[in-house]
């Protein structure tokens, strides 16, 4: 693995959520491999670290269906993108709010929000032959309420035509993980918080503690 490929508002009900306008195309930004945090099994629960420097309601969970991509390639059509996808799988790409609206208001990039221990988050994969992609719900539940509730047919860009459009400016790795957006819902988790992460009636737990 080389990266994560993360797509923010690729989902017109978050876009229109976060009150910012609404882009021609989804964003795209990177995530190193050292924030991953991997749930092994389905029923299993997953331990957090919470950022040590952030205060109370600085750190958000945004769910999202996530790709694993098979091949090299670079610069792929739609054609070509039908094979380049292994697995999926459901995750949180955690960001710490705060830090992120400074940096849109100084026109920076947003690594001080999107980068940190136990940033990205997914569950165990399942084989793409064995679902549909463009069938896919998933859900994410916070000390027993949910949140959120998203399905791959409302993506702005499907998995595919994603793939097609990071291609465009990042070499594609094998190994590499491609998060796919988030639905509306999004919001705070603290430290002593537990949540659900499910897909296709598949869930996993995850909980935070202070580092």
């Amino acid at each position: 693995m080389d990266k994560l490929i993360c797509a923010g508002k690729n989902y017109l009900d978050h876009a229109q959520e976060m009150k910012e306008g609404i882009p021609e195309k989804p964003v795209l930004f990177l995530k190193p491999p050292s924030v991953l945090k991997v749930c092994p099994s389905w029923d299993s629960q997953c331990v957090l670290q919470w950022p040590h420097y952030a205060e109370m309601g600085d750190i958000h969970y945004e769910c999202e269906l996530v790709f694993l991509i098979a091949q090299n390639a670079y610069d792929i059509n739609l054609e070509k993108a039908r094979n380049m996808i292994s697995h999926v799988s459901v995750g949180l790409d955690m960001t710490h709010r705060r830090l992120q609206k400074k940096a849109k208001e100084a026109a920076g990039p947003w690594e001080t929000s999107k980068v940190f221990p136990d940033a990205a988050i997914i569950g165990p994969w399942i084989p793409i032959e064995t679902v549909d992609i463009q069938d896919l719900k998933f859900e994410f539940a916070l000390n027993g309420e949910l949140r959120q509730q998203g399905h791959s047919a409302d993506m702005r860009l499907n998995p595919l035509e994603l793939m097609v459009y990071a291609s465009q400016h990042f070499p594609l790795c094998a190994g590499d993980i491609l998060f796919t957006g988030t639905p509306a819902g999004v919001g705070s988790v603290k430290p002593g918080d537990r949540a659900k992460v499910s897909v296709q009636n598949q869930s996993y737990g995850v909980c935070w503690i202070e580092a």
